[in-house]
């Protein structure tokens, strides 16, 4: 990602309300970096570490 990407995202996260709605959006993220590192031949993660949309109602 280039910084202004992970600044983007970062934003995006730190905007999240529901559990629900940030998992959906990290899960589109994922996929989206995924395709990008594909398309580069890069190896990516299988999913975050951790969930980071844990502290979130549900």
């Amino acid at each position: 990602m280039t910084p202004e990407e992970r600044a983007a995202h970062q934003t995006k996260m730190r905007s999240m309300t529901t559990r629900a709605d940030c998992r959906a959006y990290v899960e589109q993220h994922h996929a989206d970096m995924a395709a990008r590192a594909k398309e580069r031949g890069v190896a990516v993660p299988a999913m975050p570490r951790r969930d980071p949309c844990a502290g979130l109602p549900g």
